[in-house]
This record gives C-alpha cells, sequence and structure tokens, in this order.
C-alpha cells in the first residue's frame, strides 16, 4: 500500500509538514482499521507508525493529530491485547492533554485493559475517579434507591457527552 512505502521510507522524510501529513494519513488509516474487528492489529500499526513521525513540537503545534494518533493507539492495542502500549500511551495522553474531556478515550481504554487484566478494584476505582471528576458522586456502599439515582445521573450525564468523545471514534452503522 501507499502507506506501507512511506513507512519504509520515513527515515527519508525530513520535512516537518510533510511528516505531518504523512501522520494524518496514518491517523485516518488506523481510524478505518478500528472499525472493523479483524483490522485491530493493522490499526495499531497505523497509529503508531503516525506516532513515529511526531515530535515533541507536535503536542504544541499539531495538538489535534498528536492526542487522536495516541487516543486511537491506545484503543487499538487494548483491542490487540497489548496492555503495556495501552498504558503507555494513555500515560502519555495523560500527561499531555490540554483539557480533562480529552483524557476520556485514554481513560476508557485504561479501565477496559485494566478490568481484562483482572484487576477489576483497580477498574472499578479508576472508572468511579473519572465519574467523579466528571460530577458524578457515588456513595460506597449504596442501597438500592441511591444506586437508581445515581445510574439515572450518570445515563443523563453521559447522553450530553458526544459519543466519539468517550471512545475516541465515531460509531458508525454496521
Amino acid at each position: 500500500t501507499v502507506l506501507d512505502q512511506y513507512g519504509r521510507g520515513s527515515s527519508l522524510l525530513v520535512d516537518r509538514s510533510e511528516k505531518t501529513r504523512v501522520a494524518q494519513l496514518y491517523l485516518s488509516a488506523a481510524k478505518r482499521s478500528l472499525s472493523t474487528t479483524f483490522a485491530l492489529l493493522s490499526a495499531s500499526i497505523f497509529a503508531l507508525q503516525g506516532i513515529l513521525l511526531l515530535d515533541e513540537d507536535h503536542w504544541l503545534t499539531d495538538y489535534d493529530l498528536a492526542l487522536a494518533l495516541y487516543s486511537t493507539s491506545a484503543e487499538a492495542h487494548n483491542g490487540c491485547g497489548v496492555f503495556d502500549q495501552v498504558e503507555t500511551c494513555a500515560n502519555i495522553v495523560f500527561a499531555r492533554a490540554r483539557s480533562f474531556e480529552d483524557k476520556l478515550p485514554a481513560y476508557f481504554s485504561l479501565v477496559q485493559v485494566t478490568g481484562t487484566q483482572g484487576r477489576l478494584f483497580d477498574a472499578t476505582n479508576l472508572g468511579l475517579d473519572v465519574l467523579q471528576k466528571l460530577g458524578v458522586l457515588l456513595a460506597a456502599n449504596p442501597d438500592v434507591e441511591a444506586a437508581m439515582s445515581a445510574i439515572d445521573q450518570t445515563s443523563e450525564m453521559l447522553e450530553a457527552i458526544p459519543t466519539e468523545t468517550l471512545i475516541g471514534k465515531k460509531m458508525e452503522d454496521a
């Protein structure tokens, strides 16, 4: 493919704007691959290839691209079961993101990975921490009425947030 050729010749790319354009192509390919369950490995490779083209200044000059590549990489590696890479990308997003909302896709991937690794207590605590930062306060040992109220409050809050903000990509009709 064309991207494969760019990947093979990436060491020859010296112009920053050209690297940025190629990184955007990798992001686009990664997002398309994420929509297909069988292409998660391709998505993770495309996202990493795009990340490799970024320099430190991209977080300042091309913030949206850097954020999208790292968030997409975390999501794709989550699907592939490469948990250490999810944590690495998520931690970079946590350190560089400008707002809490920009961190949500990375938190989503990290909660999933933590639960998948059998660390359910940690995953639950992380999820509760995120909800608290979003303004949803949950009691440690709620009764049924308090639990139902919290579920309703969470549902209302989530309806106000665009899906792509929560999971880092648009949901497409199957």
